[in-house]
């Protein structure tokens, strides 16, 4: 299925475009939607699910999330719906799903807060060596890593490898590089799991690993977590994050149709991080409280 056909596009977002982080509701808001959360997490599976796309025609948003839930272009609908309710072209059905779902706004928060980290570490690195080298894993279209390359790529010297096992998304991401006019960026498709092989010929200095950490339980996320340790430069910085216990949970999985995710606490994500070897862990979470976004540094005497 063709890349417009799924409802989603390789938008450019223009730095002028840049909107600000959803907050909490308060008063009356926050009550009317902590009731109306509830009421939904009590539906049936079936009833959840047709309530989700009702107001959605086929290549709108609520049901190209369904569809395409856990996707690449599940994650652009949320990425790029801020700018088009800006322009006002957004659909009805994205309206409702982004007024009644704090995980849709949270997924964006997550969005800028990853940008910023990024973009920090990217700069710190920089001044440290001299020049940067970004690895991205699992990221999908790579859209917050691809946003800030393309504000910092004129400026540092920057190379940037995206890793990722769906050929799909590896195509799209390279649409909406040629859109911003990136010229150091490779692909890799390839397994996640075989890091070091892909890692051979290119030693990050940063790496951003933000969504694929919601799908691996505890084993294998300090299995893969101590990989990407391994291949990560001295002194280099990983950017990771973890989605957060949330009420939203029952019906984000029954009617949103999105799979199962592993849900973490702050101490369990630091815990993990430590565990793989990482010192001077830090984690934050977005405004919604709902995603948590890590940054750990791999000390300067820590060897492969």
């Amino acid at each position: 299925m063709a890349i417009a056909e799924k409802g989603v596009q390789p938008f450019r977002i223009a730095q002028s475009d840049i909107l600000p982080f959803e907050q909490k509701r308060k008063g009356v808001s926050g009550f009317g939607h902590w009731a109306l959360i509830k009421v939904l997490n009590l539906l049936p599976k079936k009833v959840a699910q047709f309530l989700f796309v009702l107001a959605s025609e086929k290549g709108e948003e609520t049901r190209t999330v369904s569809e395409g839930a856990a996707t690449y272009c599940a994650l652009e609908v949320i990425y790029t719906y801020p700018r088009k309710r800006k322009e006002g072209t957004a659909t009805l059905s994205g309206w409702l799903w982004w007024t009644v779902l704090d995980n849709a706004r949270a997924v964006w928060n997550r969005l800028l807060l990853v940008k910023q980290e990024l973009k920090s570490s990217l700069l710190e690195t920089v001044d440290l060596r001299g020049s940067v080298r970004l690895l991205s894993i699992g990221n999908g279209s790579a859209r917050p890593v691809l946003e800030t390359v393309m504000a910092l790529e004129e400026e540092i010297p920057l190379q940037t490898m995206l890793l990722d096992q769906d050929p799909e998304a590896i195509k799209f991401s390279k649409e909406l590089a040629r859109n911003f006019g990136l010229n150091h960026t490779t692909w890799v498709t390839g397994e996640f799991f075989r890091l070091r092989q892909h890692c051979q010929e290119f030693r990050p200095d940063v790496v951003e690993l933000v969504g694929l950490l919601d799908y691996l339980d505890r084993k294998r996320a300090a299995l893969f977590l101590k990989m990407v340790f391994n291949v990560l430069n001295p002194e280099g910085i990983l950017i990771t994050g973890n989605i957060a216990p949330n009420p939203e949970r029952p019906y984000v999985e029954k009617g949103v149709n999105w799979p199962p995710m592993v849900y973490r606490e702050d101490e369990e994500l630091s815990k993990l991080l430590k565990d793989a070897g990482f010192d001077d862990v830090r984690i934050q979470r977005e405004p919604l409280g709902i995603h948590m976004v890590g940054v750990a540094r791999k000390a300067q005497e820590s060897m492969v």
